[in-house]
């Protein structure tokens, strides 16, 4: 199995700091169309086809879900990044 991700910019963390949940619809170059959703309690999570990609949680920056098809990460910038498997 391929254990790499193609890295998309989603979410400026500073822009969406003080809202607790967006939904929005990205163009993956090379992937299609996909609905994201960002939550935000103590860290940030996004959601993407019923999974669920906890930023920071243990300390898992980026987080990586167990089957390599999706990771999430909050970059030194405050960006917020998804990761799907092409």
């Amino acid at each position: 199995m391929e254990n790499t991700l193609t890295w998309y910019q989603l979410f400026n963390a500073n822009e969406v700091e003080n809202l607790p949940y967006i939904e929005r619809s990205f163009e993956l170059e090379n992937y299609g169309t996909v609905n994201v959703r960002l939550c935000k309690a103590t860290y940030f999570s996004l959601v993407i086809n019923e999974r669920f990609l906890p930023v920071n949680l243990n300390g898992r920056n980026p987080f990586i879900s167990q089957d390599w098809k999706y990771g999430a990460v909050l970059d030194e910038n405050n960006m917020i990044w998804l990761g799907v498997q092409l």
